[in-house]
């Protein structure tokens, strides 16, 4: 089973994630704020984690850059997801120069977000690292 860490301060779209989720191959785990997703991430060491760029406590921009330097995440795939409607252009440039290998606008479409996730899983290296248990 995958482990998935989503990091938003909506807790609508939580509970949407949760349910779009619920009976596919994903342990999913939650975080509200900037800080809470970086212990969560440091803890869990999970597979996947989605990112809102918006966050109380530090934003998703900073807490990317976090996890990126940190050695025990810096290789996790980071999805971001964002309201930002500015261009496409924009954006993608925006998620490459934080090292993120794809963006979801909201709102998020289950089946969508399935497919991302599965083609991301899809190419994950077979040697899970090694996650401590607590």
């Amino acid at each position: 089973m995958m482990r998935l860490l989503s990091i938003e301060d909506d807790p609508d779209l939580q509970r949407l994630l949760a349910l779009a989720l619920a009976d596919e191959e994903f342990e999913v785990h939650f975080a509200f704020t900037g800080p809470t997703g970086f212990e969560s991430a440091i803890s869990l060491r999970p597979d996947i984690i989605l990112c809102d760029l918006m966050l109380p406590g530090y934003g998703g921009r900073e807490l990317i850059r976090r996890l990126k330097e940190e050695p025990a995440t810096r290789d996790i795939p980071v999805v971001v997801v964002t309201a930002y409607y500015d261009t496409a252009t924009m954006i993608e440039a925006e998620v490459r120069k934080l090292g993120v290998i794809e963006y979801v606008r909201k709102p998020v479409r289950g089946a969508e977000l399935l497919v991302l996730l599965r083609r991301i899983a899809a190419n994950l290296p077979k040697a899970a690292t090694p996650r401590s248990e607590g």
